[in-house]
């Protein structure tokens, strides 16, 4: 046989590895089943189960689950009840539930689901404000021409040793500058 996991339907299939047919469905209203781990009988320990022995389902009212033998102080077994019913304290049978917890749960889900659906577009509205405003940012910083060039007066008065005389004539102190020239470029001729 053949084994695999319908994440589409939430279900766990089997079928004749050779042929594909006799398909069966092993498990359903799974939630997202995502691995299917299958030991052969023979891998098993050998132990009894204590499940089918004299007393039918183990004298459990409604389910009998066979526990491992981890020591000689383990249980042999465990009984179960449904979801409306807890176990008594015989341990074997099961009383009805004085707290129903079903209801709860489910309307706690519902309330849930709602606020989901009001928080979620708020949250993805946030998030698109958010990559539009850093993509704008981006596009204004790729698009913004700028100039640099050494200004230098700004370079000459940053200068730790830079000493301005106001009253200089003849002195040279610090950077020394051009003289100014004027160029006309009109002709002079009247």
């Amino acid at each position: 046989r053949v084994f695999w996991t319908d994440g589409e339907n939430e279900a766990i299939y089997a079928a004749n590895k050779f042929t594909g047919v006799d398909v069966v469905l092993l498990a359903s209203n799974l939630n997202e089943p995502q691995d299917v781990i299958v030991f052969h009988e023979l891998v098993q320990p050998s132990g009894k189960n204590w499940c089918s022995g004299q007393l039918k389902n183990g004298g459990c009212e409604y389910m009998c689950l066979p526990a491992p033998q981890i020591n000689s102080h383990s249980p042999k077994y465990t009984c179960m009840c449904p979801s409306a019913m807890e176990l008594a304290q015989n341990g074997h049978q099961c009383k009805t539930s004085k707290n129903e917890t079903i209801p709860l749960l489910l309307n706690q889900f519902a309330k849930g689901s709602t606020a989901v659906w009001i928080i979620l577009p708020i949250l993805l509205l946030a998030i698109a404000g958010l990559a539009g405003y850093i993509g704008l940012r981006n596009w204004q910083n790729k698009n913004t021409k700028s100039m640099n060039f050494d200004n230098p007066v700004y370079l000459k008065t940053t200068e730790d040793d830079l000493n301005i005389d106001v009253d200089r004539q003849s002195q040279s102190v610090g950077h020394t500058y051009p003289a100014i020239s004027i160029v006309k470029t009109e002709d002079d001729t009247t």
